[in-house]
């Protein structure tokens, strides 16, 4: 097979015993992409990363990295991990204590046989790229934990790999920080000129970083594309219902005499061919109205929590376990006892067909497609 891009996976799984962690992905990343693997804890998401990286070892499939073999699980091949030209930044820094904050940088240099002049310089550089010049002499337990993540990354950076990956790093930094410090990831993303692959559970994160995002839940990829693209048209209710901020809503409905029903509420009229089956319909948040009286299409709802966002407000209610997310224009008073109903518009936004019951939502147990067809970055 053909090897085109920087990063190939190959109907790649890894099994724990009886537990299929990773359950045959297929995707590709060109040169350069910064890719982001996002989905909840479990998903799949650090072991297909630590397959890349040479940490464990496929069941089966195939990773290739710049057109290399560097993993076969079913004919046992394997590249072993210092040898794939790659980087990797983990969550717990792992920074060695006992060095100065130039020698943990300058450590992996020798091991690769860096010498002398041309060690120092590259050091010196990678320090002053990530604004740590001034800690070199410092070691691990005197510096904050922003700077022992700057560290880190110098340390990765330094003998220059074409691959960078990441582990959650930013997920032991408090908010203010992360957010400087996404933009700081972004810069030596740019400068370093490596292909990335960056693990995370915090869609702001990869919906802000990456050029490319897979989300993937169950071991499987749910979707691949952009940013922009699973905004617009995600591909199953999963990937609805997990991005975007606030998500989609996405609503397990009956169709009955041509119209969808949820519960004993009249949706609007079904399409041709939606008769006697059970559908899901995806509706934005700011595709739903809030309201304070009964009408046509308002479902009762309890109030559960108001949001702030940007001079307006996501209201959350609940109908039993249906969680809804409402954007409105105003803050509201949550400290009132008014009745809340919710408007729906009289057709969804997407209809999808509940051919499959394998996946657990956010915030709703329902069905989603199956998406197995290859996964490319365009």
């Amino acid at each position: 097979m053909l090897q085109s891009g920087a990063i190939q996976i190959n109907q790649l799984v890894k099994r724990f015993g009886d537990f299929e962690a990773v359950a045959g992905i297929d995707l590709q990343a060109p040169p350069g992409a910064f890719l982001a693997l996002l989905g909840p804890s479990g998903c799949g998401k650090t072991t297909t990363l630590r397959m890349l990286a040479g940490l464990e070892n496929p069941s089966a499939g195939e990773i290739y990295l710049n057109g290399r073999l560097v993993a076969d699980g079913l004919r046992g091949t394997r590249v072993p991990a210092g040898q794939r030209d790659a980087g990797m930044v983990f969550q717990s820094y792992a920074l060695w204590p006992h060095m100065t904050i130039y020698k943990n940088v300058e450590w992996p240099l020798k091991v690769r046989g860096w010498r002398g002049r041309r060690r120092h310089e590259r050091v010196r550089q990678v320090l002053t790229l990530l604004d740590i010049d001034a800690l070199a002499d410092r070691y691990p337990g005197e510096i904050s934990g922003g700077q022992q993540q700057r560290a880190a990354i110098a340390r990765t950076l330094g003998p220059n790999p074409k691959f960078l990956f990441f582990d959650e790093p930013l997920s032991n930094l408090d908010a203010k920080l992360r957010t400087e410090m996404r933009s700081e990831l972004l810069r030596v993303h740019r400068l370093s000129g490596a292909t990335s692959v960056y693990v995370t559970h915090d869609q702001v994160e990869a919906m802000t970083m990456a050029t490319h995002i897979a989300v993937m839940n169950q071991g499987h990829i749910e979707q691949l594309g952009t940013p922009r693209q699973l905004l617009q048209h995600p591909q199953t209710p999963f990937v609805a219902n997990f991005i975007g901020t606030p998500p989609a809503n996405v609503l397990r409905v009956q169709v009955q005499g041509g119209q969808y029903i949820y519960k004993h509420l009249v949706l609007g009229q079904a399409k041709g061919k939606d008769v006697n089956q059970t559908l899901l319909l995806m509706y934005r948040a700011d595709d739903l109205r809030l309201r304070f009286e009964p009408g046509a299409r308002r479902l009762p709802v309890a109030l559960a929590e108001i949001t702030p966002v940007a001079g307006r407000a996501i209201v959350t209610v609940w109908d039993n376990q249906q969680r809804l997310n409402v954007l409105v224009d105003h803050l509201l008073d949550g400290a009132d006892h008014r009745d809340y109903f919710v408007e729906f518009p009289d057709q969804p936004t997407i209809v999808y067909k509940s051919d499959y019951d394998r996946y657990a939502f956010p915030n709703t147990v329902t069905d989603a497609l199956s998406m197995r067809q290859p996964k490319v970055l365009p």
